[in-house]
């Protein structure tokens, strides 16, 4: 125990004392040695970090610049414009997105028109466009309705479509078909003024088929229908005109009958009244015709049944006691003759219903029969009684008696044919084409 004490102890403590002051040693150089790994360790850290920064700005400007090209290219195609530039040059994916970006544009420029395109069409159109949602509100207008509305873009678009077109016009819902269909109706200006159009509205539907609006053209139909008032004005001027003309030719007709009745008055034969008599009557044939045209509201046609019945009255007014006792029977189809076809068919009339009151009934007692008839252009006369007929020696197509020439002349100028027929009294019919009379030119007989 001295020993330990004296001599071990003591060196045990001297050896813990050099080992404590190596460890303190030791532990500072590794203090200072991590101290400076850490200083180190910063820095390269900082710098790493700064490096990825850069680096990564670098790449995403290389990435994001073509980016923005294709998106702003995408927009500018969106809105229909197909030469928007595509400034793109990789040879990564970008540059495979470009290309086919690119191609789409060829198709789409071959096979597509471009929004501007169409914009330009609809914007020179001389007719009013107004394109209208399913709502019925103002969506598109041409610069022909802004300037007959007197209207601006703004004005006009988002407003509803009765405020233009008005209550009564056509809506989406309204149609039944796609078929575009024509009104005419007005249109309010912004100074609420009406102009009168002719419009035409189609059913604007999507890609699915669904109703997405409606379309309407329309013109401006102001001069036209000026134009139909003065049009109208001139044709009732005309109108009143050529009826003033039958009615000078009906007067002047009717006085030469008048000079004739008095002339027959002061001849002393006989014979020569009658023929006054029979020149009267066809001139009283003729004023009929003259006169129904002045009363009537169509001057290129006449009622032929009318007209044979007032003829006939007229006849039998004119020849008293010979026709008296004598029943005329008339059966005429309704059917409405030019002038070119009524004169020479009334003095056809006037001339076989003359010989049959004057000749055909001795005893006074008798019947005559008119007909007409029209099936499609071909029309057929018919004039017959139950008279004593034409005399055995006489043929009616080369007689020399002024009635029956007339009567042959004027079925030529029909271009028909006349036929008689002597059995039980006396039946003359003229039948013709009224469609080739129409090509033929009017002469006298």
């Amino acid at each position: 125990e001295p020993h330990y004490r004296e001599k071990m102890l003591t060196q045990i403590r001297a050896y813990e004392r050099e080992a404590k002051a190596g460890l303190a040693e030791e532990v500072a150089a590794m203090e200072t040695a991590l101290a400076a790994a850490n200083r180190r360790n910063r820095t390269i850290t900082i710098v790493a970090l700064l490096s990825a920064i850069g680096l990564g700005l670098l790449l995403a400007r290389s990435i994001s610049r073509p980016l923005t090209k294709l998106a702003a290219a995408a927009r500018q195609i969106g809105r229909g414009q197909l030469d928007a530039p595509i400034d793109v040059e990789a040879r990564n994916e970008i540059g495979v997105l470009a290309q086919a970006l690119q191609q789409m544009i060829r198709d789409l420029k071959a096979t597509t028109v471009s929004r501007s395109y169409l914009d330009n069409i609809l914007q020179t159109m001389e007719d009013m466009l107004i394109v209208a949602d399913a709502e019925d509100r103002i969506q598109t207008v041409n610069r022909a309705a802004l300037q007959e509305l007197e209207y601006s873009e703004e004005e006009l678009v988002g407003r509803p479509t009765s405020d233009v077109l008005g209550e009564d016009a056509v809506r989406s819902g309204d149609l039944a078909t796609d078929q575009p269909r024509g009104w005419e109706g007005e249109f309010c200006t912004s100074r609420g003024s009406k102009i009168p159009v002719y419009y035409t509205s189609s059913v604007l539907r999507d890609s699915t088929g669904d109703v997405v609006g409606l379309v309407y053209v329309a013109q401006n139909i102001t001069e036209r229908r000026e134009s139909d008032a003065r049009l109208r004005r001139s044709l009732r001027e005309k109108e009143i005109l050529l009826k003033e003309v039958h009615h000078r030719v009906k007067n002047n007709l009717q006085i030469i009958s008048s000079l004739l009745d008095l002339q027959s008055l002061e001849a002393a034969d006989s014979e020569v009244s009658r023929e006054f008599r029979n020149s009267q009557s066809r001139i009283r044939s003729m004023a009929l015709i003259h006169e129904q045209l002045y009363r009537s509201d169509d001057l290129t046609r006449i009622d032929f049944g009318e007209y044979v019945e007032r003829l006939t009255r007229q006849l039998e007014h004119t020849y008293g006691s010979a026709g008296h006792g004598v029943a005329t029977e008339l059966r005429i189809d309704p059917e409405p003759l030019s002038i070119d076809q009524a004169i020479p068919l009334g003095m056809i009339v006037n001339e076989l219903l003359s010989n049959a009151f004057e000749h055909a009934f001795p005893g006074g007692r008798g019947r005559v029969v008119v007909e007409f008839s029209a099936e499609n252009s071909h029309h057929r006369l018919r004039v017959s009684d139950d008279g004593v007929g034409l005399p055995e020696d006489l043929d009616p197509m080369t007689a020399g008696s002024l009635g029956l020439k007339l009567v042959n002349a004027l079925a030529d100028q029909l271009g028909g044919e006349v036929t008689y027929r002597v059995a039980d009294g006396t039946c003359v019919a003229v039948e013709y084409e009224a469609d080739s009379l129409a090509a033929q030119p009017t002469t006298p007989p």
